[in-house]
């Protein structure tokens, strides 16, 4: 993911962490005012009187917080692939796919998914990918066997 689509994506969810905090304690006091059925009454309360405490504001604020860090979550999920001409790496999240060119049999990109099979062409590495066309050409430029 680029640097610029990894700041909309961290902006995109601290805007709506704050607002759907901001509005969300009028929501809830309205709902247990008029809906007796209303699930989960005891977080609601909770929600409510963090209002009271904080302000509409500052509950905002800390919606926007909690949306930055569902961002940061979000960023972190996405795999990092890392190729030089004797290997290639996939990184995801905390884990880490280390694959020496004479354990690949090919590699390539099917369906936005980056495929690594070894030489019984047993499927070593199925994993989502966005990049498709920079990790393509960077296969093609360090001649790995393309499938």
């Amino acid at each position: 993911m680029k640097q610029i689509d990894q700041i909309v994506v961290i902006m995109v969810a601290a805007v709506a962490g704050a607002t759907l905090l901001f509005f969300l304690p009028k929501g809830a006091d309205w709902a247990l005012a008029n809906l007796p059925w209303v699930p989960w009454d005891g977080p609601l309360k909770l929600l409510i009187a963090s209002e009271q405490m904080l302000s509409r504001w500052g509950v905002a604020a800390l919606g926007a917080l909690l949306g930055v860090l569902t961002g940061v979550l979000i960023i972190h999920d996405e795999p990092v692939v890392t190729i030089s001409s004797s290997e290639l790496l996939v990184c995801k999240g905390d884990k880490r796919h280390r694959f020496a060119r004479a354990q690949v049999n090919t590699v390539g990109i099917v369906n936005g998914h980056l495929v690594i099979r070894d030489h019984s062409n047993v499927e070593l590495l199925y994993v989502k990918i966005d990049q498709r066309s920079k990790i393509e050409a960077a296969l093609r430029a360090r001649d790995w066997p393309q499938l």
